[in-house]
């Protein structure tokens, strides 16, 4: 009679098992570049002091919106191939920038040290 107790009870256990996370799910990590809001171009995030994703691509006149998903603040600034500067802003924050000409754009934010990506805006 256990045997049959024991079954439901092995494979229930079986089943709630193999709903855990074995630390190989990537949802968490970032996509190579996530569409806008408006859909004409690319969201970058900005967590754990680094822009996400650090190297992205957009067609030219593609809107890209940078966004602060962390606690601290950030700021958006131009440093080779494009003129912009934004405010600083804070979680949930963003600044959008409209990628006009083809080239690369070399920006950071300027409260962190290291904090740098490249935008590639093509034809």
């Amino acid at each position: 009679m256990r045997r049959f107790l024991l079954a439901p009870l092995t494979a229930a256990a079986l089943a709630v098992a193999g709903c855990g996370n074995d630390g190989s799910d990537t949802a968490a990590d970032p996509p190579a570049a996530t569409p806008s809001a408006a859909g004409n171009g690319v969201e970058i995030g900005m967590k754990g002091l680094q822009f996400q994703p650090k190297d992205a691509t957009v067609k030219a006149g593609a809107t890209v919106t940078w966004k602060n998903n962390e606690d601290i603040p950030h700021n958006v600034v131009a440093e080779e191939g494009a003129e912009f500067q934004s405010d600083t802003f804070g979680k949930d924050g963003t600044y959008e920038y409209k990628a006009e000409k083809p080239g690369t754009v070399k920006y950071v934010c300027t409260i962190h040290p290291g904090m740098a990506g490249t935008l590639t805006v093509e034809e």
